[in-house]
């Protein structure tokens, strides 16, 4: 609201903004909670596409976990004001995001 209020064109949240839902896996090693987390990016993306329409409002979401196939890539997605939004991969991951968690970078520039 408060930033709607403001007529922002943008807003952007931070890399893994979502990791505190990772609480509720905290009995599981890293690289299974980490894909627990990522059972929320489909639901957060509709969340923020409704969000981007509602308050007029382009949206540049975090970074989240996303399995695609066999692998996990960590995501991001441009949601605009008028329903449409793009999906970006991380390309350049970090050593802890691939031996820990098991992520793949992704591998094309948009």
């Amino acid at each position: 609201d408060a930033v709607s209020d403001y007529q922002s064109d943008f807003i952007l949240f931070p890399e893994l903004f979502n990791a505190p839902l990772m609480a509720e896996y905290n009995h599981l090693n890293e690289a299974e909670a980490i894909r627990s987390l990522a059972s929320y990016t489909d639901r957060l993306l509709e969340t923020f596409v409704d969000f981007a329409i509602t308050y007029n409002i382009n949206i540049i979401t975090g970074s989240m976990p996303q399995i695609i196939g066999e692998h996990m890539y960590n995501v991001g997605y441009l949601c605009r004001r008028d329903g449409s939004y793009e999906r970006y991969e991380k390309l350049h991951i970090t050593p802890a995001e691939g031996s820990a968690w098991g992520m793949k970078g992704g591998n094309q520039v948009k």
